[in-house]
């Protein structure tokens, strides 16, 4: 398997700045604790600190790094119970311009949906 990188952006519109960036630093951990995973931040938001905007605030871009062939299914499976623990929040996976956003749905039609999406473009490469 050849490296695959995507980008990873969460966003809410329910929490402040500061509960936003909370959700990405603990993201970031639990990917760096995968195998075959590498993650790094890439960008901050720039709404002042305790704001709401009303409108969806981008609390991180990350960009994430699928080094082996059992890193797609530890990635699934850690943002289907990631997003299954964070109820609210979006998030958008883009690889090569080919973006899907997943909110609101349940932790199989979550897992289902990006799992079909990242396998996909896998089987592109």
């Amino acid at each position: 398997m050849s490296d695959t990188r995507l980008h990873l952006v969460i966003m809410d519109e329910d929490r402040s700045l500061l509960e936003a960036e909370d959700l990405a630093i603990h993201l970031l951990r639990e990917l760096h604790e995968l195998d075959g995973v590498e993650a790094a931040r890439i960008s901050k938001s720039s709404t002042p600190p305790g704001a709401k905007s009303g409108a969806a605030v981008e609390a991180a871009e990350l960009l994430v790094t699928l080094i082996s062939s059992g890193s797609l299914t530890a990635l699934v499976e850690l943002m289907t119970s990631w997003l299954g623990r964070n109820q609210g929040v979006t998030v958008a996976l883009e690889v090569d311009g080919d973006k899907i956003e997943v909110t609101g749905a349940s932790r199989a039609q979550t897992q289902q949906l990006i799992d079909s999406w990242l396998a996909a473009r896998m089987s592109e490469e």
